[in-house]
């Protein structure tokens, strides 16, 4: 679907070796402390209802986009957030 718009397979050839450290910089402590946090927070909780609060992350993330950034907020955003919570509520209550 993106590819004919946009080739994420191709890697610039003019990146700096400054720009690939910072790239490095951003993405592997980021994702690393993401992860450590989540399974540190797996052993304070079930590792389900870490999974169920995970759900929420593009949700927070959307409501944080609008409010630090001034995103525009569309139909396709109430849509997503809402199937999101839709789907919350139906694991949670299926669960009991």
């Amino acid at each position: 679907f993106i590819s004919p718009v946009c080739r994420f397979w191709a890697i610039p050839s003019d990146l700096s070796g400054m720009a690939i450290l910072g790239l490095a910089y951003i993405i592997v402590p980021g994702s690393v402390i993401a992860f450590a946090t989540f399974l540190y927070g797996t052993t304070m909780i079930s590792p389900v209802k870490a999974g169920i609060f995970n759900l929420f992350e593009p949700v927070v993330a959307t409501l944080a986009s609008l409010i630090f950034l001034h995103q525009a907020f569309s139909l396709g955003h109430y849509i997503g957030i809402a199937s999101i919570l839709a789907g919350i509520t139906f694991l949670t209550i299926s669960k009991k």
